[in-house]
């Protein structure tokens, strides 16, 4: 039986059997030797590390079987060896960069809004700013590119590998790629093409943004302030019937409305009041999560307040159903008194009216 060893190949851990692992080991220190003077050396390597796992992690179809030697042997013909370097031959570099079948990915290292648009140019093989103008030009007939751009941000993955990368030019993961593909990243990042069509669809996307996000903070700063302003209502209805303050110049009060007395009173109030209270706290959290991007309320606590709401939608509901007659009564004499003080050109004290000539 095999000795096995445990080892870090690109920040996973693998268990490799003795023989690939000195076959392996002896692989990435020639690669090393290779890239040391090389200013991009760590990420290279990082990279290519990192590749090794991904190809050693699709060749095993069970996560607790061991690296063999046949598994690295293979890794190792697919992405070549140093020697690879030195090799000019025109038809072994044509054949590379045919590579495997192109794989349609977002592009994460040219992102203007989702990185859709570079990935269509990768897997088609034209200019990033031809696909960003065929979307731009398209707003002005009926917004088609609108609603396509927006699908393919839900539908297509983001290329987050090297492995995926690759796969969305078409290019073969091998150690040459690996390093250019590293060189064309350091380089990207050191100077940024803000001219021509992609300096102006750069500016654009950025304008945009700014303008969404002025839209998603007055939006979500009205449900705020509604929210607020909501609670201070609910919160001054709740005091006014504490204080037993009436409805109307009647003082009408709430008890009047349902056959209550005592704890059950008091338990009805606090769930009527439940009912109103909680969908106006969602509302605000709403608000605040617009604002922030962020979501204010857990999973859990929402599930919680959900159930509240309901439990207090039910007590409440049953006692005003068996009430209903009396509300009844009292919403026709707030009705009549209301229709009685619009009426009247004088003064209301106590709920009558006093015209002028009464103080005569």
């Amino acid at each position: 039986m095999k000795k096995v060893i445990n080892t870090t190949i690109g920040q996973i851990v693998f268990n490799v059997e003795d023989d690939a692992y000195e076959k392996l080991s002896k692989y990435l220190n020639s690669i090393k030797k290779h890239f040391a003077k090389d200013k991009d050396c760590e990420e290279i390597l990082e990279d290519i590390e990192v590749s090794i796992a991904e190809k050693f992690l699709k060749k095993r179809k069970n996560a607790n079987l061991a690296v063999s030697l046949e598994d690295v042997e293979s890794v190792i013909l697919e992405m070549g060896t140093i020697k690879d370097f030195d090799k000019e031959d025109e038809e072994d570099e044509e054949e590379k960069e045919k590579g495997d079948e192109k794989k349609l990915y977002r592009n994460p290292d040219d992102v203007i809004i989702a990185g859709v648009a570079s990935g269509l140019a990768a897997y088609f093989g034209i200019e990033t700013a031809l696909v960003r103008l065929i979307f731009f030009i398209t707003i002005f007939f009926g917004g088609a590119g609108v609603a396509i751009y927006i699908v393919l941000w839900l539908i297509l993955p983001v290329a987050k590998t090297s492995a995926e990368k690759f796969e969305m030019r078409g290019e073969t993961v091998t150690l040459q790629h690996i390093e250019k593909a590293v060189k064309e990243g350091v380089d990207q990042l050191k100077k940024k093409d803000y001219s021509g069509l992609n300096g102006f669809f750069r500016t654009l996307a950025g304008l945009m943004l700014i303008i969404l996000r002025l839209i998603v903070v007055v939006v979500g700063g009205a449900f705020a302030v509604a929210g607020i302003a909501g609670i201070c209502v609910i919160s001054f209805a709740l005091a006014w019937t504490i204080a037993g303050v009436g409805f109307t110049d009647s003082n009408i009060l709430l008890s009047d409305f349902v056959m209550l007395d005592g704890v059950l009173y008091w338990i009805f109030v606090a769930a009527l009041y439940l009912v109103v209270f909680i969908p106006v706290v969602l509302v605000l959290l709403l608000g605040l999560s617009i604002i922030k991007m962020k979501s204010e309320v857990t999973a859990f606590n929402l599930l919680n307040l959900i159930v509240i709401w309901f439990i207090s939608l039910g007590f409440a509901g049953s006692i005003v159903f068996q009430n209903s007659v009396l509300i009844g009564e009292n919403v026709l004499e707030i009705r009549d008194e209301i229709i009685a003080l619009h009426k009247c050109d004088g003064w209301v004290i106590g709920g009558q009216c006093f015209s002028v000539g009464d103080w005569k």
